[in-house]
């Protein structure tokens, strides 16, 4: 008798699949929270611990340093130095005048030059061309202060410069004078600039 077909069934190989685990994104995206969160811990511990120090040490607030105030001299003071002094008790002033000028007249006006009376023009009462002269002249009531011009003669100009000093009930004239057309024009209004600023009342 013929055995009966054994039926053998063949099952497929058996593979060894290797599965590796795979990292876990929440793990990984944990870690750079993680050292953030430290970061600003540590910031905010070493800012706390120097802002603690700072309020507790007293704070040293720069004081400006005061400026000291120098007054400027008077121009007119240092220009003036090794001049001469006038005083006049009768008239109550006192004034300075450069040196190699001359006190020519004291009554009734006073009169100060830069030549002596003896060069005076006659029939004028002035001095010459290319001379100079202050009068001090009490007077009732103040006048124009400015320039003056005056004509003597032909072609000859006397030029003033009129100023006013009022104080103590008196009031003065101080006239500077000088020849139109004079080359030391400018260096006469100095000196009549000069010698007034040294004018002073006497009490």
């Amino acid at each position: 008798m013929d055995q009966p077909a054994q039926i053998v069934s063949k099952s497929p190989p058996l593979v060894a699949i290797n599965i590796r685990p795979q990292p876990s994104h929440q793990k990984l995206s944990k870690i750079p929270l993680i050292l953030v969160v430290v970061l600003v811990f540590v910031v905010v511990g070493v800012s706390a611990f120097w802002l603690g120090r700072s309020s507790g040490e007293p704070k040293i607030v720069a004081q400006p340093t005061p400026t000291a105030v120098v007054s400027k001299p008077n121009i007119f003071s240092e220009l003036t130095l090794g001049w001469n002094d006038y005083l006049n008790d009768q008239y109550g002033f006192s004034l300075k005048y450069p040196k190699g000028w001359r006190i020519n007249s004291e009554k009734p006006n006073v009169e100060i030059a830069s030549v002596p009376l003896s060069q005076y023009l006659h029939g004028v009462g002035t001095p010459p061309k290319g001379a100079a002269w202050i009068s001090v002249i009490m007077v009732d009531e103040e006048g124009i202060v400015g320039e003056e011009r005056i004509e003597v003669g032909p072609n000859s100009v006397i030029i003033f410069h009129n100023f006013y000093k009022s104080g103590l009930k008196r009031i003065y004239k101080i006239r500077g004078g000088y020849w139109e057309d004079d080359p030391n024009e400018n260096i006469y209004k100095g000196v009549f600039n000069q010698i007034l600023s040294t004018f002073q009342f006497l009490e």
